[in-house]
């Protein structure tokens, strides 16, 4: 068998059969959620703690903030190829078959991708040569 792709290969499977190529793009991120925050601290002149301080010791103690920026998203769709080297699509790899009545998740997955990976070697095949 070949391997799983993210991003990257964009090449055209049948240059006579376009609808073939219809799929959701590969830098499709269907979930995207960015939070920024800034937290001024209450220590200082003027503030909660050390209110009533020197000029000095609010020089270095006070004006602190906290700020962050947290980013979550789904990931991007995986393309799966095989690493035959028949050259239609000027790739050196073709795309594989989807063996029908076989799961697409791994039965054998649990939660450790060093023990098994998450999708299923099994519910794909090489396709014939030249096709």
């Amino acid at each position: 068998m070949g391997g799983f792709e993210g991003n990257g290969n964009i090449a055209t499977q049948d240059n006579f059969d376009r609808r073939a190529d219809k799929a959701v793009s590969n830098s499709d991120i269907p979930h995207r959620l960015v939070i920024s925050y800034v937290y001024t601290l209450p220590v200082g002149r003027g503030k909660r703690f050390l209110g009533n301080t020197n000029p000095w010791v609010d020089g270095v103690l006070g004006g602190w903030r906290v700020s962050g920026v947290q980013q979550y998203q789904s990931g991007v769709p995986v393309w799966v190829l095989s690493n035959q080297t028949t050259g239609l699509n000027g790739q050196g790899d073709e795309r594989a078959n989807v063996n029908s009545n076989v799961p697409l998740k791994n039965p054998a997955w649990n939660g450790d991708p060093n023990n098994a990976p998450y999708i299923n070697p099994a519910a794909f095949s090489r396709p014939a040569e030249f096709t």
